[in-house]
């Protein structure tokens, strides 16, 4: 089962605890990695008790749709599991755990790029490449450490 799935699996399962009639999809066409939450009313307008259970746990409904965005997906798995006590899926929790090292590890690695190009004695070159809208200007790459500047 995709990482995806899961997290749909785990926000319907969290919503349904609240609000039995509310829906919670996938979305369609190029809204395909959002989530789609609507409500059982004519044109998926929601009841008040829909409104009022989706408004307690920190989503904004519109009229008759709520989205929560590929971004926030993460967020609302782990805040409605918190809030209303819904287990997250080991392979969900691994996958989690897997991106947290993974983003460690690269803002790690900018860290190292930073602090060696802001030490490094730079030995300029000029690159031979346009600068767009700014004809006067050139590209300049150091040899030892590889950072670029426009001047």
């Amino acid at each position: 089962m995709s990482i995806y799935t899961l997290e749909i699996k785990t926000i319907r399962k969290a919503l349904k605890l609240l609000a039995p009639s509310l829906s919670v999809r996938r979305g369609r066409g190029t809204g395909y990695s959002w989530i789609e939450i609507s409500g059982s009313k004519e044109w998926g307008e929601f009841t008040d008790e829909e409104r009022e259970a989706l408004t307690k746990v920190g989503l904004r409904p519109g009229a008759n749709f709520c989205v929560i965005s590929p971004d926030d997906r993460r967020y609302w798995v782990e805040t409605l599991a918190k809030k209303l006590g819904v287990e997250i899926p080991e392979e969900l929790r691994d996958e989690y755990r897997r991106r947290d090292i993974e983003k460690a590890r690269m803002e790690r690695r900018l860290r190292e790029i930073k602090e060696r190009q802001e030490s490094c004695q730079h030995e300029w070159v000029k690159m031979p490449y346009l600068v767009l809208f700014q004809e006067d200007k050139s590209v300049y790459k150091c040899l030892k450490c590889g950072k670029e500047e426009i001047r």
